[in-house]
C-alpha cells in the first residue's frame, strides 16, 4: 500500500509482528494428521499440507488453527476501532494503554479519516476543543476530588502532596468522558491464527471498516512475510454493502439524516431500565437457577437427596469453596465451579463508549452491542454524565454539557459538508451512550463481579455491577440476597477467612468493605 493509498489524514496505525508461531501450515497439518493417527504426527511435507490444510478449513475443521498464535504491537489505532473489532470478541488476549491512568494529550495523536480541506479543518477543530475542555475539566474537578479522596483515606489529609499523583488520576478519568473516541491508543494483541481468519472476513463489518480494513492488512501482510502459505485458502472480506448492518442501515438514513427511530429507541430503551442511573437491569433468567445450581452440585458428588441451600452453599460460601478466593480463577478447572454455568442471567444495559470499553474485556460475559450510527441521531445531543460532575454542578456541569452540545454541532457540519458517517462519529465523545443486551452464566458473572465491586474500579461499571448482584441475589439463597457470598475480592477473602483480606497491597481503595459492605453511593 503506498502513501497515496492512506485512507487517513492523520498518521496511520502502526502494526508489528513481535512474536509468531513459526511454522503455522506445518502444525495445521501435523494436527490434522494426528486427529486420524495413533501416535503424534509432525509434517513438513508440502504436498500433505497443500491437500488436508484446504480441505480442513473448508469442512469446517477449525482447531487446527488455534495453535499458532501471533502477538502483533499496535500503536496510534483508533478507541473506536479496539471496541469495534480487536475487542468486540472472547477469542483474543490484549494489554492496552488506560486513559484512566495515562494523562491523554492531543500530541497523542487521534485518527483523523481523510475527507475534504475544509471539513478536516472542522474535524480537528473540534478535536482541540475536545482535549481543551478535557484539561480544563481536570483543573476544575481536581479541589472537589481532592475532598473526597480524603474522606476515602483520611489519614493521608496531611499529606496532600504526597498524593497528588493519585488524585489528578481520579480527575482525569472522570474528564476523559468528552475525549473522542478518535483518540489513539498503543497495545500489545496476541490472536491464533483462526481469528486473523475471522479479523480478515469480518473487518468490512464494523462500525470503522476504513481503519478496521487497513488495520488487519497490516496485521496479515506480516504473517504472510512470516508464512506466505497461511492465508491461501482464506476468503476475501464480506462487502459492506452486503452486510444485514448496512442494509438495516441504509433504510433507516445511514447518512445521518433520520432522527427519530434512533431517538424512540433510546427513549424506550432508557424506560425500560426505570430510571436513568440504573445501569443494567434483569431482562431474564434461568427459570430455576437455584434448582439448577443444586442438581449440577448433586451430579459432581453422585448425591441425589442433598438439601438445596446446602448443595448451593457448597458452591457459593467462600468458607466452604476456597476457589472463589484463588486469583488463578480456578472456575473452568474446578468440577464443583463449573456447576454455576447452569444458571444464566440476560441483563438490557446502558454504559458509556469508555465504560463498555473496559466491560467487554470480561469476554465470557457477551454482549449484543450496536453499530454506532445505529443509536446516533443528530437531533439530540446524547451521552452519560459522571455522577461527580452532577454533584458538584456549576462551572464543571456547564463546561461538560457545552463540550457534549458542541461535539454534536460539529459532527452536524461534518455531515452537512457530505462527509460519511462513518468518519464523522470519530468526533463521539467518550460519553455518548452503547444501549445494548449482554448475557452470562453466573460462572462468568461471578467473576466479573468480584472484580469490579471494588471500588478500585471504574465507577460506572461499579454501579452496574452492584444493580446485577441486587436484581440476582433475589432468585440465589437468602445468605446471598444479604450480600454474603458475592462481592469484591476482600470480601470473599474475609469469608473464607484468607489474609490479607485486601490482595490489593498499596493499592486499597480504602475502604474496610470486608466489614461494612458496599456502599450506597461513591464519587471516585
Amino acid at each position: 500500500m503506498t502513501m497515496t493509498d492512506i485512507p487517513f489524514a492523520s498518521t496511520p496505525p502502526k502494526v508489528e509482528l513481535l512474536r509468531y508461531f513459526q511454522y503455522p501450515m506445518d502444525m495445521a497439518a501435523s494436527a490434522a494428521l494426528t486427529c486420524t493417527s495413533d501416535h503424534l504426527h509432525y509434517s513438513t511435507d508440502a504436498p500433505t499440507q497443500n491437500r488436508l490444510v484446504p480441505s480442513t478449513y473448508k469442512a469446517g475443521h477449525h482447531t487446527l488453527f488455534q495453535h499458532a498464535q501471533f502477538l502483533f504491537g499496535i500503536t496510534g489505532v483508533s478507541r473506536n476501532v479496539t471496541w469495534s473489532l480487536l475487542h468486540a470478541h472472547p477469542h483474543y488476549n490484549s494489554s492496552q494503554q488506560s486513559q484512566r491512568y495515562v494523562p491523554m494529550t492531543l500530541d497523542g495523536g487521534v485518527t483523523v479519516p481523510k475527507m475534504a480541506e475544509k471539513a478536516e479543518a472542522v474535524f480537528r477543530t473540534a478535536v482541540a476543543a475536545q482535549f481543551a475542555a478535557y484539561e480544563r475539566l481536570i483543573e476544575l474537578l481536581t479541589p472537589f476530588v481532592a475532598e473526597a479522596y480524603t474522606e476515602r483515606f483520611p489519614g493521608r489529609r496531611a499529606q496532600q502532596a504526597r498524593f497528588k499523583g493519585d488524585v489528578r488520576k481520579r480527575a482525569q478519568e472522570v474528564a476523559r468522558y468528552v475525549i473522542p473516541i478518535a483518540a489513539k491508543t498503543n497495545l500489545y494483541h496476541l490472536v491464533s491464527g483462526i481469528t486473523l481468519y475471522r479479523y480478515w472476513r469480518t473487518c468490512k463489518m464494523t462500525d470503522a471498516p476504513t481503519e478496521a480494513l487497513y488495520l488487519v492488512r497490516q496485521m496479515l501482510r506480516f504473517v504472510k512475510m512470516a508464512e506466505p502459505r497461511f492465508f491461501n485458502h482464506v476468503d476475501d472480506p464480506i462487502p459492506l454493502e452486503e452486510t444485514q448492518e448496512f442494509q438495516a442501515l441504509c433504510t433507516k438514513g445511514y447518512a445521518g439524516t433520520d432522527c427519530h427511530e434512533a431517538e424512540q429507541f433510546a427513549s424506550k430503551f432508557d424506560a425500560a431500565l426505570n430510571a436513568s442511573d440504573c445501569a443494567s437491569k434483569l431482562y431474564d433468567r434461568t427459570i430455576n437457577p437455584m434448582g439448577s445450581l443444586h442438581l449440577a452440585r448433586n451430579a459432581v458428588f453422585g448425591r441425589w437427596g442433598t438439601d438445596i441451600n446446602s448443595a448451593v452453599a457448597d458452591i457459593m460460601d467462600p468458607s466452604r469453596n476456597l476457589n472463589l478466593c484463588d486469583t488463578l480463577q480456578l472456575g473452568h478447572h474446578s468440577k464443583l465451579m463449573r456447576a454455576m454455568h447452569m444458571a444464566s442471567f440476560v441483563f438490557m444495559k446502558k454504559l458509556s463508549h469508555t465504560a463498555d470499553s473496559q466491560d467487554q474485556r470480561h469476554r465470557t460475559v457477551y454482549g449484543a452491542r450496536p453499530v454506532l450510527a445505529s443509536q446516533f441521531s443528530p437531533c439530540v445531543a446524547d451521552y452519560v454524565t459522571p455522577r461527580i460532575i452532577r454533584k458538584v454542578g456549576g462551572e464543571v456541569y456547564e463546561k461538560y454539557h457545552d463540550t457534549m452540545r458542541d461535539a454534536w454541532r460539529a459532527i452536524n457540519t461534518l455531515l452537512d459538508m457530505d462527509v460519511c458517517i462513518e468518519h464523522a462519529l470519530y468526533l463521539l465523545p467518550n460519553a455518548f451512550p452503547i444501549r445494548f443486551v449482554s448475557s452470562s452464566d453466573l460462572l462468568h458473572l461471578h467473576h466479573k463481579w468480584r472484580q469490579r465491586l471494588c471500588l478500585n474500579a471504574q465507577e460506572e461499571i461499579w454501579y452496574a455491577s452492584r444493580d446485577e448482584v441486587r436484581q440476582v441475589e433475589k432468585h440465589l439463597p437468602v445468605q446471598v440476597s444479604k450480600g454474603k457470598w458475592i462481592g469484591p475480592p476482600c470480601r470473599l477473602r474475609y469469608l473464607a477467612g484468607e489474609k490479607p483480606f485486601c490482595p490489593e497491597g498499596s493499592r486499597f481503595c480504602g475502604v474496610k468493605v470486608w466489614e461494612t459492605g458496599l456502599p450506597e453511593e461513591r464519587l471516585i
